[in-house]
């Protein structure tokens, strides 16, 4: 069955009426990090090298990536069903995961942050490494998206490379770069 696609002038009308629906987190975070599961690819910068080309390329020059490209891979890496996915532009500017990760390692201090159970806790990570990057990294598909095991529930960062037409997944907590093990999570809610 495919995604119903509609366009927010489209959804704004629909739900003019409609009372807010309110989802209230009632399970508890993981207790190891969830890219350390069996099946859990870890994205390597050591062994995967950045294209040469991409390296001295000038802001002006980043490519041009419609929305279509970035839902294409999300629906590929993530899956088709059970969340809500809110993108909020038609076009984004084409940054790869080389520069995410290098602006995370040497200008972020992001994981450097104190955990506070529900006061400063997953999500907030999430939304401040969001903000961060997409601060310094302007146009960059780059949200936050939750999702959950069989007795636990996640936030963290996803992006979009445009040099590997691929998501990954970022863990604002100590910046390890991983992908979405679709065999074992479930997504709830991606905001790009």
């Amino acid at each position: 069955m495919a995604a119903k696609e509609i366009k927010l002038s489209e959804w704004i009308k629909k739900q003019a009426d409609k009372e807010a629906t309110i989802t209230f987190r009632d399970i508890t975070p993981p207790e190891t990090p969830p890219y350390l599961e069996n099946g859990t690819e870890l994205f390597d910068i050591t062994t995967d090298q950045e294209p040469s080309e991409e390296i001295d390329r000038a802001y002006g020059g980043r490519p041009n990536v419609p929305a279509a490209n970035i839902i294409r891979a999300i629906r590929r890496d993530i899956g088709t069903t059970g969340y809500s996915l809110h993108i909020s532009d038609r076009s984004y500017t084409g940054h790869s995961i080389w520069e995410v990760y290098r602006f995370i390692k040497y200008h972020d201090n992001t994981d450097h942050m104190s955990y506070i159970s529900e006061v400063f806790d997953c999500d907030d990570f999430a939304q401040v490494l969001q903000g961060n990057v997409n601060r310094v990294l302007k146009g960059i598909p780059f949200g936050t998206i939750w999702y959950y095991g069989s007795n636990w529930g996640h936030a963290v960062n996803i992006g979009y490379c445009h040099r590997q037409d691929k998501i990954y997944l970022v863990e604002p907590q100590n910046d390890k770069f991983y992908r979405f093990n679709k065999t074992a999570w479930r997504a709830g809610m991606i905001i790009i």
